[in-house]
């Protein structure tokens, strides 16, 4: 080595010692909350914030000096100025008070609850008299207590001073669960016997702090990682692949002691050229990063949407101040659009809410981007693609303001509640209609005690009075007061007998009975009693079944309906018209009248009387059946009362249609008995009984008198019947049972497709169908109708038993 090389190494040892000793010392506040801030295998630390924190001190000359500490020790030095920078520190209002953040967010986490595997806590109530590890000084700790007292739950929080020590309290059953950051618990939580809840709170931003006061470091820090972010080859993506990614590869780095050897060797060339090889090595290595990156990105977002779809939860992110708004394909597959279909914004997320419930959410959202509300949560319906309504529970919060403090972000999620809301309203019908049948229980047993109660002072007073009247002289000047005492009491009897009807205990004198029979007998009495402007009509069904019933107490019914009827209509001229017919009554149909407990399926007699009264509004429907209920000037409100009573006690029930100006409609229900023999071959002597049928008939009817008429007959004859209401609803019941179907009764005018067309359509399906026409035409003119196409016979109404099975033989004989 010449004399000019021996200098030139001093030279370059004296600069770089000049560079070391002027190299400026930063004390920094370092604990375990990985992957953020950790102590390595090596005794290093290391972390997205050490990563980021050590390129920014490489190009700023300083010299790194980590003070180690628990959390707690690390806010207090922090506070007492013992440390130039604290890491991974959530900002918020309070902490700004007593510290300087950077102000760029490094990265945004939030606070996840965990419990043990078995544990059936599910919600923030289910804390109550729960122990919960929580970290001292921590920011997701201090929101938890506040939502804590919001639910006026009172856990026993139970402070350390690590989140590893909060995992290790809920593995050795200590505690019941615990409070950890999110990214520590994604990365730790499979080696410890814990298990995430679904409750999430708090949303913050990680940030570098530095003592009250002291920012320039923390404007230096928020030069180079703002620049880190917009270059997605920087230490700042390299890190956060690494440590959030899943890599376990670090970021290769140029040792120092190789630097340092470099420099004290002298060896210049060398030194380019080895940092020549390196920068090409580095770039190879980049670019193998990035690939592995961008494979480790979409591997994370694949899992990411998966966890999504499985919580059921729609996204949405909304800008307030762009009004941009942003959904997760899953907001619109929930309501049954392709993610094509529609374009994310704020115009169209309104156009799908229900006109009724917009106002609503608006007044919500409103109150809470003012501030008003920790939360933002709605419940709403939104309009799917069938057009129908689907219920949506929504729920979020403003995670970002702008600098002049205005909400900015608004992130939240969307919930499809519609079975729940379902479930919850056949609930509340079910309390309603069991409250409404109580109701009735409770006024009928009070009814029946004071009738019964009264009807024992009556007696008393009818039998003094009696023997008064014996006792004294017919000439006395108290006879005709004994009499009008008489006659006031039996006045009193007959109030009490109403009130007995209406208990359902009344004296019922049972026997068989023809309601059109009954009917017709009142109707001289009827029109006497009814007003002249008032027409009374009548619809009577023939060869309907017998009721078993007092025949007084169903005329009292028919009465008190005639006549309400009848004052309903008032001075005005009207029609009152009462009609009689079969039904056969499903239980959904049973379950929509007024006394429906328990009543059985199958075949009823009704008698309806409407009006063209003023009608009923509803909350005079919901009273019509209470005692002393009135809306005339001099009634005792017992008439109606009496008629539920009454109907109740014959295992009946009854069904009202009304509406204000228009009339109403009172459909009384008995239960329909089975003809006798005799009886049944006094209607039908004339009946042949040497045929009877076998196999299914398909009996289509648009009157359901004649259907539940017609089928009975059938059965007579021997067949199983299926019935349908119109040519739309016979083809599907045909289609469903075309094998056990032997033969169609058809009616040949209905809604929706009448008969010619069901006939095509049943054809159509099955060639040798035989299909029997029944109609009130003329069976001339249905034959030419039909002529040439099959028809198997044609039957007019009316028609009895003895011609339906004539017509049906010679059918089925026909196709054999």
């Amino acid at each position: 080595m010449n004399l000019k090389s021996f200098w030139l190494l001093l030279i370059l040892l004296f600069c770089c010692f000049t560079t070391v000793a002027s190299a400026q010392v930063v004390r920094v506040g370092v604990y375990e909350n990985k992957p953020l801030v950790f102590k390595g295998e090596g005794g290093s630390y290391q972390g997205l914030c050490i990563d980021v924190l050590h390129e920014i001190a490489q190009r700023e000359n300083w010299q790194l000096e980590f003070v180690p500490g628990t959390w707690p020790e690390s806010l207090q030095r922090l506070g007492d100025a013992k440390i130039d920078l604290q890491v991974a520190i959530a900002w918020s209002k309070k902490r700004e008070r007593s510290f300087s953040f950077s102000d760029e967010p490094l990265f945004i986490n939030w606070g996840a609850l965990y419990v043990q595997p078995d544990s059936d806590i599910e919600s923030i109530v289910d804390l109550a008299e729960r122990k919960v590890a929580v970290l001292k000084g921590d920011i997701h700790y201090q929101v938890l207590v506040g939502l804590l007292a919001q639910f006026k739950t009172e856990p026993l929080l139970v402070e350390v001073t690590g989140y590893g020590d909060v995992f290790e309290k809920i593995a050795s059953r200590e505690v019941d669960a615990g409070l950890v950051n999110r990214l520590y618990g994604s990365l730790n939580d499979r080696r410890y016997a814990v298990e995430r809840t679904s409750m999430i709170l708090n949303p913050i931003e990680v940030r570098y702090a530095a003592p009250l006061g002291s920012t320039m470091l923390l404007a230096k820090i928020d030069q180079h990682l703002k620049k880190m972010k917009k270059d997605h080859d920087s230490v700042y993506y390299q890190s956060m692949n690494r440590w959030m990614g899943g890599s376990t590869e670090g970021q290769w780095q140029l040792p120092v002691w190789l630097s340092w050897f470099l420099l004290i060797g002298g060896l210049l060339i060398l030194f380019l050229l080895l940092v020549n090889a390196l920068l090409n090595r580095k770039v190879i290595a980049r670019t193998v990063q990035l690939r592995q990156a961008n494979d480790d990105l979409l591997e994370s977002r694949e899992r990411f949407a998966l966890a999504i779809e499985g919580t059921g939860l729609g996204l949405w992110d909304w800008n307030v101040i762009t009004n941009e708004l942003v959904w997760n394909d899953y907001v619109l597959k929930m309501l049954g659009y392709e993610p094509t279909d529609m374009e994310h914004t704020y115009e169209n997320w309104e156009k799908l809410v229900h006109p009724q419930d917009l106002l609503g959410v608006l007044d919500l959202i409103k109150a809470h981007l003012k501030g008003e509300s920790p939360i933002y949560e709605a419940e709403y319906r939104m309009k799917s693609k069938d057009a129908g309504w689907l219920w949506i529970l929504d729920r979020g919060r403003v995670l970002q303001h702008a600098e002049d403090g205005q909400p900015e972000r608004f992130v939240g999620t969307h919930l499809d509640i519609t079975e729940r809301k379902a479930a919850e309203g056949e609930r509340l019908k079910f309390e309603a209609q069991m409250q409404h049948t109580q109701k009735l229980e409770s006024l009928g047993v009070l009814a029946g005690g004071i009738a019964h109660d009264f009807n024992n002072i009556l007696t008393a007073i009818l039998g003094n009075a009696d023997l008064a009247r014996m006792e004294i002289s017919s000439l006395s000047p108290a006879v005709p007061r004994i009499e009008a005492i008489n006659k006031a009491a039996l006045r009193a009897a007959g109030l009490a007998q109403q009130m007995l009807a209406y208990s359902g205990r009344g004296k019922f004198i049972s026997e068989d009975i023809e309601i059109n029979e009954l009917v017709e007998e009142m109707g001289h009495l009827l029109a006497v009693a009814l007003s002249k402007k008032v027409v009374l009509r009548y619809h009577l069904t023939e060869n309907l079944p017998l009721i078993d019933a007092d025949a007084a107490q169903v005329r009292q019914v028919v009465m008190n309906l005639i006549t309400n009827a009848a004052e309903a209509i008032g001075e005005r001229s009207g029609v009152v018209t009462v009609t009689t017919g079969l039904i056969d009554c499903s239980e959904p149909y049973l379950q929509g009248t007024f006394t429906y407990d328990d009543l059985e399926s199958g075949l009823y007699v009704f008698i309806e009387v409407a009006d063209t009264g003023c009608g009923m509004d509803e909350e005079t429907k919901s009273k019509l059946f209470d005692p002393f209920f009135t809306t005339k000037f001099t009634g005792r409100g017992l008439g109606m009362a009496a008629v539920l009573g009454i109907v109740r006690g014959h295992k009946g029930a009854i069904k009202v249609y009304s509406e204000e100006g228009k009339g109403s409609t009172f459909k009384v229900l008995i239960p329909a008995l089975e003809r006798s023999a005799s009886k049944m071959n006094h209607r039908f002597k004339e009946l042949d009984n040497s045929w009877q049928g076998c196999g299914t008939v398909l009996l289509v009817d648009d009157e359901e008198t004649i259907r539940a008429l017609g089928k009975e007959m059938l059965n007579l004859l021997g067949f199983a019947v299926v019935t349908a209401a119109d040519g739309r609803q016979a083809l599907e019941v045909f289609k469903a049972n075309k094998s056990d179907i032997v033969a169609v009764v058809l009616d040949l005018t209905m809604p929706h497709m009448d008969g010619v067309e069901t006939y095509r359509e049943l054809r159509q399906i099955d060639k040798d169908v035989r299909v029997v026409v029944a109609s009130g035409y003329s069976e001339n003119d249905i034959s030419e109708q039909f002529a040439g196409k099959g028809l198997a016979g044609v039957i007019q109404k009316p028609f009895q038993l003895a011609e339906l099975r004539k017509k049906l033989k010679t059918a089925l004989m026909a196709s054999q």
